[in-house]
């Protein structure tokens, strides 16, 4: 049977009307309109009807845009914010449109425009928003976009989110105006607030300016860190030995102090900074060690977002600080283990021994008191000491801990040598591996 388009597009005009004045249609409507294009294009020549189909999609969508965007448009040509408002609700509804009759009209895209190489359904409608719709009211909006967001840094109130929906479709064609009213704005109020303002007060300006324009458009934080921080960074860093005195009591400050300074690579004199203030800290037992450095770390991730930079500061005190300790870290992983204490303490020494040059005299003193463990410790625990084993092995590598596992190899093949003769139970004591080759006294 042959179907007629002068038949069938009547049909397909009436639910694409529907779709443009609002309506919904249900999923039986959509799958009815879409097999009337399928079943119209399918068809052999002379009644394949694939090319008047296309030229009714785009005929569709030029209707939609002059007769219904444009028209409504134009009653706001001359009310700048009101057009804004109302651009945003015409072009989002445009795009639904769009979609609905690119979805009715699909398999043109895989019959039609692959055959013919004409534009596939999706560039069609770009090109009628951007040449018909969009560029007859990108000035106006982009006007009054950068208007906006004057206002909004002036502290004035604006309707929620107009600017960023702006910015989706008029992003690329205000950027230069943006940044330009921006640097008009910076530059103007910098020279005011430097002079007028504490210098904390300053700092928790450029902050909150630079968190502004996060929000709204990234791209402009450069112009605050041009207009407000590079000029003024000696005024910036008037505060920070104050703040240094008190790092607790001035968490805040110092962390926007960080955020400022790390944006334009001017961190020089905190690392300095806090690198004097560790490096004065005295600490001498194991356990103060350990707690100073994961007071350390903490204070890095609190204040400087975990910077790398603050680490290397923190890695050469801890170089100097562990220095001559591999007798007394070694000391305290046999503790941990004789008094079967969290494996937890047995972690945070092994970040000490990591610093640690000497590492080959830990690592022999480790071996002796774990042979004392294994001859003489009648309560060992096999999992705790493989376990522990197993974190030196991850944290210095497979050839730091091959004897010492051979020497537990040894203590167990033992304990399955032992025999009991006439009720005396006889221990037999298998060493093979080198890691017992020393003398006990």
């Amino acid at each position: 049977m042959v179907l007629l388009l002068t038949e069938k597009l009547p049909a397909l005009r009436e639910g694409i009307q529907r779709i443009s004045d609002g309506q919904k249609i249900t999923a039986n409507e959509f799958m009815s309109l879409y097999t009337v294009v399928y079943n119209l294009s399918c068809q052999n020549d002379p009644h394949d009807y694939s090319k008047q189909l296309y030229e009714e999609y785009t005929a569709q969508l030029n209707t939609y845009a002059h007769d219904v965007v444009l028209r409504h448009l134009k009653q706001f040509e001359h009310d700048g914010e009101t057009l804004l408002v109302e651009a945003i609700q015409s072009f989002k509804k445009f795009d639904t449109f769009a979609t609905w009759i690119q979805r009715i009209f699909g398999y043109l895209d895989r019959h039609f425009v692959e055959t013919t190489r004409s534009p596939n359904l999706a560039d069609v409608s770009k090109n009628i928003f951007e040449t018909q719709i969009y560029a007859w009211a990108k000035a106006v909006i982009v006007e009054f976009v950068v208007h906006l967001a004057t206002k909004e840094r002036e502290g004035q109130q604006i309707p929620d989110r107009l600017i960023a929906d702006a910015l989706k479709y008029v992003g690329k064609d205000s950027a230069e105006a943006l940044k330009s009213a921006a640097v008009s704005f910076y530059d103007t109020r910098s020279v005011t607030w430097i002079a007028q303002m504490p210098r904390l007060d300053y700092i928790a300006k450029v902050y909150q300016c630079l968190d502004f324009e996060k929000s709204r458009n990234p791209a402009i934080m450069e112009v605050v860190d041009q207009f407000l921080t590079k000029p003024y960074i000696n005024n910036i860093l008037e505060p920070v030995d104050e703040l240094f005195q008190n790092m607790p009591g001035n968490a805040e400050h110092i962390h926007r102090l960080y955020y400022i300074l790390a944006r334009v690579n001017a961190l020089a004199p905190l690392t300095e900074r806090f690198h004097g203030i560790i490096s004065k800290v005295v600490v001498s037992t194991s356990e103060e060690i350990m707690d100073f450095h994961d007071k350390c770390i903490s204070d890095i991730v609190l204040y400087f977002s975990g910077d790398s930079e603050f680490h290397k500061q923190m890695r050469n005190v801890f170089n100097t600080i562990c220095q001559g300790k591999a007798g007394d870290f070694a000391t305290f992983c046999d503790t941990v283990l004789r008094k079967k204490q969290s494996m937890e303490s047995f972690e945070r020494i092994l970040k000490l021994v990591a610093y640690v040059q000497d590492k080959d005299i830990f690592a022999e003193l480790y071996r002796k008191k774990l042979a004392r463990r294994l001859l003489f410790d009648k309560e060992l625990d096999d999992d705790q000491e493989r376990q522990a084993l197993s974190l030196l092995k991850t944290q210095f590598g497979s050839q730091f801990v091959m004897n010492m596992e051979g020497m537990l190899n040894d203590i167990q093949m033992s304990r399955e040598k032992s025999i009991t003769m006439d009720k005396m139970h006889i221990h037999v004591r298998i060493l093979l591996t080198e890691g017992y080759n020393f003398k006990f006294y």
